[in-house]
């Protein structure tokens, strides 16, 4: 025993006729952990049907939907508003998915924590073998949610804009993983890691830019710094100058244009026009009523609930007076 002592061998301990040997020079290096760790992960989560298998599934259904919804949007005039709708539910909800994964990270974190109390490996290698064995599973899903999404939808059709999409979006779930890795591992159980990792991943997309612009939000605590450090404001301005910069929207289509131009030239007064009226002008206005925009009214109709927003050219040359006389209760709003 004492030679094996001399050898390098720190601890030996008598177990069942067998002694139990602690070698100390024979601890594997850094690589060897880091290697043994990531395939280890892997394989637990190529078993483990709810770690990622399952949100790939539902991330691809999901993306099917969305691209569904926002099917060919166009150039229109309408087609900024669902531009900028589809692409904050990408960065938005998308990564707001990640959630799921808090049972397998209790489980996970459970082994660790008496393997690390054991001093087999240290946090460093684990955290960044736990990144590289999932590492495959989030390509696949910024992958298929990026190539079903853009090319449903038809944001651009370069090849380039459609990497950057990618990138963003496994940038952002990678980011949020790693967030809710930090959580699982400050929470007793999984049900609390939900409540927690759900207010977390709601803040940051309270104040992403979406649902309120960021010069809008409060400067105090909102503004600076949590959009700052908010990975989501980054991401979806990245989406939206991606997406936006060097796209052309058509103008908005405006039938009552023609009508007002028509009834100036005519003489007419009429007080009120029917919806007959305005069904026929549409048909007949068609490309000459795709203009520049200047004014933006207001006009009540019957079917319609509340009124109709219009915008009118610069070469009607309109005023609140002289479509007063043709309309009563027609008004500007606002000059553009």
């Amino acid at each position: 025993m004492q030679q094996m002592q001399e050898l390098g061998f720190k601890k030996l301990w008598p177990l069942k006729g067998f002694w139990l040997i602690q070698e100390g020079k024979a601890k594997a290096n850094w690589w060897k952990q880091l290697s043994t760790l990531t395939r280890r992960s892997f394989i637990n989560m190529w078993r483990d049907l709810g770690y990622y298998w399952v949100r790939i599934i539902v991330y691809i259904l999901l993306s099917i939907c969305v691209g569904t919804v926002f099917l060919d949007v166009g150039k229109g005039y309408t087609a900024i508003l669902a531009h900028g709708a589809c692409g904050g539910f990408l960065s938005g909800f998308m990564t707001f998915m990640s959630i799921g994964g808090f049972p397998s990270f209790i489980e996970e974190l459970k082994v660790f924590y008496k393997e690390r109390l054991d001093g087999y490996y240290g946090v460093a290698v684990y955290i960044l073998s736990n990144f590289l064995s999932s590492f495959p599973y989030l390509t696949v899903m910024s992958f298929g949610t990026s190539s079903i999404t853009y090319y449903m939808v038809k944001f651009r059709p370069e090849f380039s804009n459609f990497f950057f999409v990618f990138l963003d979006l496994l940038s952002s779930i990678a980011t949020v993983e790693s967030c809710m890795m930090t959580i699982a591992s400050l929470v007793p159980n999984y049900l609390m890691g939900f409540v927690i990792g759900s207010g977390y991943i709601g803040i940051l997309m309270m104040t992403s830019g979406f649902f309120r612009l960021l010069p809008d939000i409060p400067k105090v605590f909102w503004r600076y710094p949590v959009s700052y450090v908010n990975f989501g404001s980054w991401g979806l301005q990245g989406a939206y100058k991606n997406d936006m910069i060097g796209l052309e929207f058509r103008s908005v289509w405006c039938p009552v244009t023609s009508l007002l131009r028509h009834s100036q030239v005519q003489g007419e007064n009429s007080p009120h026009a029917s919806d007959d009226q305005f069904q026929e002008d549409d048909e007949a206005a068609d490309e000459e009523a795709i203009f520049q925009e200047d004014f933006l009214l207001a006009l009540p109709f019957k079917k319609t609930p509340a009124c109709s927003f219009f915008v009118f050219s610069r070469g009607s040359q309109l005023s609140d007076s002289s479509l007063g006389a043709h309309w009563p209760g027609l008004r500007f709003l606002r000059k553009l």
